[in-house]
Parts: structure tokens; C-alpha cells; sequence
């Protein structure tokens, strides 16, 4: 990755879902979606069993959900384990708000380092996962329309739930960021 720059998106500007708390740097609610079944159990004991009390449990669907019975409530998904954990009221993960922070990059791939060429619209899989490793940020967003029509540079969004990983990956920018070998390792380069 070359010419790391600041991206801002159109979506940051006049918008309450991104609140400016630093330069480059926004507070938003989690929107990352798991493509699996993550839980956490309900803590509020009042809510668990009010939600036990209530009508409407139905049997869940699907290879990962067959085993729970599963409620809509006011816009949030419950499971109970009937088999395993018949007293314990679970929320799913995706349904649980929390704040994260995010910024935005754009740069240029580089081939001869074993990067997608510039005009492909895949964000190579490497260095990018060593830089989350590095920073522990996930990607937020892929911005896909950005990356399919221009044919130089890529665009990714960063999250982390700690600010402080954010203004760390900021570090990056203006920066040349590369795998390289290093004897038997293959090691992330920042230059």
C-alpha cells in the first residue's frame, strides 16, 4: 500500500450517525453484521424474565438456530437454549449496540509487492490483515462503489471499540506500508 491518504466519505458530513470527536477520527454505533449466531446473555434479571413470561416463543430456523426457541421484542432478537440452558435468556450480538470509533483511508495497491492491481475492485488480503493485526481495527466498510469505479485507488473503513487503536493506524498515513521476508517470517514493513 502506497499513498495512504484520509478518505472522507460523504456519509461523515451532516450526519448524527458519525459524531467528529478528534480530526479524521468519528464515534458511531456498531453496524458490523456477524454471518454466524453470537450470544450474550441478558444480565438484566427483571428483563430475562419478563421476556420468559411472554407469549410468543417460536422454534428457531436454520442450521445454526434449530436448537434455540427464539422471540422478537421490540426490535431485538432473544434465544433460549431449551436443551442446554433452559433458564438463561440470550440476546443476539448483532442486536447489541455499542459505540465504536472509525476513520477512513484511501491508497494504491501494489502489485509487485503481491497486492491486487490498482484497477481490481478486492482489497488484497495482505498487508490489509496485518494492519488489523497491528492496530486491532476491523473493517467497518468496504465501500464498495468507491472501489469498483476508480481504477487507482481503493477506499476501506476502519473500526475500533478504543479510540487510541484509531490514532494508531493514523500513523500510517502518508506512509508505505508492505509484507516483506525477513529470514524465515514474512513481517509488515512501515516506511
Amino acid at each position: 500500500m502506497k499513498n495512504i491518504r484520509i478518505y472522507h466519505p460523504e456519509k461523515y458530513n451532516n450526519s448524527d450517525e458519525y459524531i467528529p470527536v478528534e480530526p479524521d477520527i468519528y464515534k458511531t454505533i456498531s453496524k458490523n453484521v456477524s454471518s454466524g449466531l453470537s450470544l450474550s446473555e441478558v444480565t438484566d434479571k427483571e428483563l430475562a424474565e419478563k421476556l420468559k413470561a411472554l407469549d410468543g416463543w417460536e422454534k428457531g430456523t436454520g442450521e445454526l438456530e434449530c436448537r434455540f426457541m427464539k422471540l422478537n421484542y421490540e426490535g431485538k432478537r432473544y434465544y433460549i437454549d431449551t436443551d442446554s440452558h433452559p433458564d438463561m435468556v440470550m440476546i443476539s450480538m448483532d442486536d447489541i449496540e455499542k459505540p465504536i470509533y472509525v476513520t477512513s483511508l484511501m491508497f494504491e495497491q501494489e502489485p509487485e509487492y503481491d497486492e491486487n492491481d490498482p484497477s481490481d475492485a478486492e482489497i488484497s488480503q495482505y498487508p490489509l490483515e496485518d494492519i488489523l493485526d497491528k492496530f486491532f481495527c476491523m473493517c467497518e466498510d468496504w465501500y464498495d462503489d468507491e472501489n469498483e469505479s476508480d481504477p487507482v485507488n481503493s477506499y476501506m473503513e476502519f473500526s475500533s471499540d478504543d479510540i487510541e487503536d484509531i490514532k494508531s493506524l493514523l500513523s500510517i498515513v502518508g506512509k508505505h506500508v508492505y509484507n516483506k521476508e525477513d529470514g524465515d517470517y514474512v513481517i509488515l514493513a512501515i516506511e
